[in-house]
């Protein structure tokens, strides 16, 4: 790896004299100046050629590749949003539950109660029905021991 280093300084170093020397020969020298810009413009030509051909690189793939990217990250915020607002409600629904068990825990202590005094109620003979074939049974919560 040392030796690629050191190799391209090496090429960088003795180019830059070598490419002054050449720019200078191109001002003065107007077949010489010729000469270098259409071998530059056919090396231009080369490259594009084989980016569009060979690699199948061009402007457009690069910027339908970058529209891509952008649409995938206009989607993941989006997502992303969506995600929190469900979070949030989801959060609330479960709130609601817990007030809806605590509701419901206290419907059945209220219900628990009323059975209570309806059953001390009946037992007590506070509801006869008279002169009706339907007779209210008496109730015992306790059960009484039998005497023998």
């Amino acid at each position: 790896m040392a030796t690629v280093k050191l190799a391209t300084l090496v090429i960088r170093t003795l180019a830059k004299p070598i490419s002054t020397q050449l720019k200078n020969q191109a001002k003065q020298h107007e077949t010489f100046r010729s000469i270098c810009i259409s071998l530059a413009q056919s090396m231009h030509t080369a490259e594009v050629k084989l980016r569009t051909n060979i690699l199948g690189e061009t402007w457009r793939t690069s910027r339908n590749q970058s529209k891509r990217r952008d649409d995938v990250d206009d989607r993941i915020e989006e997502l992303s949003t969506n995600v929190a607002s469900l979070t949030e409600r989801l959060e609330r629904i479960q709130e609601s539950l817990g007030d809806l068990d605590g509701e419901r825990a206290r419907n059945n202590e209220l219900a628990r109660i009323v059975e209570r005094i309806v059953e001390i109620g009946l037992r007590g003979g506070w509801a006869e029905f008279e002169d009706t074939p339907l007779k209210i049974p008496r109730v015992e919560l306790v059960q009484t021991s039998s005497k023998p």
